[in-house]
């Protein structure tokens, strides 16, 4: 204070207001932002082009995947490919079956001949005794496409395919047979189907099968419940019997 009353100015008021008066400084005191400047290119490839080869590798994926699953459209096609051994077998033999499935393919599953074909294929598939995953994926797949069919020329290739093992991997084609007759026994009259010799004694033993193995304990389970659920479809006092003893 001086001889006045007046307070004598300080050296944190002359700081107060050295930084009051600095450019860029509020009224209220707010600290002084950073400058704006633009972007680095290093951001800028973070940002938009990392994420766009992100998409870009999808989309690519996708195109693949669908290039592969409309290789050769016409069931000619398919057919005439399925004894190439390659690794796609088992794709063609999936589009089979899907085109087979389409409601608005109804003349291709009255077709005799290509149901045929395709049965000839799974034998020859079943004699070959091919036990890789392209192998067993082609069979299954082969078992599905016949189960679309309107007809019974496939009715005995499915059946050998429901009764063969000549190795445990093959449980999951015997199972795959044993669906496909399911859906042939919506497609053709019951009464069609039991006019075949094989085709009780094929679902009596696919209705006891068990095994000491306990690693295939589930897997024959869904062997029995299949045959069980194919021997429901068909109106024939031996089929109800069998599902009785099943059940006992």
């Amino acid at each position: 204070m001086n001889d006045q009353g007046q307070r004598t100015p300080s050296r944190y008021d002359a700081a107060a207001r050295q930084e009051a008066e600095a450019p860029g400084a509020s009224a209220v005191g707010d600290p002084i932002l950073p400058p704006v400047r633009p972007p680095a290119g290093s951001f800028i490839v973070q940002l938009f082009l990392i994420p766009l080869l992100i998409v870009g590798c999808i989309v690519g994926v996708w195109l693949a995947f669908s290039w592969l699953a409309h290789q050769g459209s016409r069931p000619a096609e398919l057919v005439r490919d399925l004894d190439r051994m390659d690794h796609y077998g088992w794709q063609r033999a999936l589009n089979l079956a899907n085109m087979l499935r389409d409601a608005e393919n109804s003349t291709l599953r009255r077709d005799g001949k290509l149901a045929q074909q395709l049965a000839d294929v799974l034998i020859r598939e079943i004699d070959r005794g091919g036990v890789t995953e392209d192998h067993i994926g082609l069979r299954i797949y082969l078992c599905r496409a016949l189960g679309e069919f309107e007809r019974t020329e496939g009715l005995d290739a499915l059946l050998t395919a429901a009764e063969t093992e000549q190795d445990p991997v093959e449980l999951a084609v015997r199972r795959a047979a044993l669906q496909a007759l399911a859906v042939l026994c919506e497609r053709v009259p019951p009464e069609r189907l039991l006019t075949h010799e094989r085709l009780m004694p094929v679902l009596e033993r696919a209705s006891r099968d068990r095994s000491d193995v306990v690693e295939q304990e589930v897997a024959r389970a869904h062997i029995r419940q299949s045959a069980a659920f194919v021997l429901g479809f068909l109106s024939d006092p031996r089929a109800i019997d069998l599902l009785i003893a099943q059940r006992a």
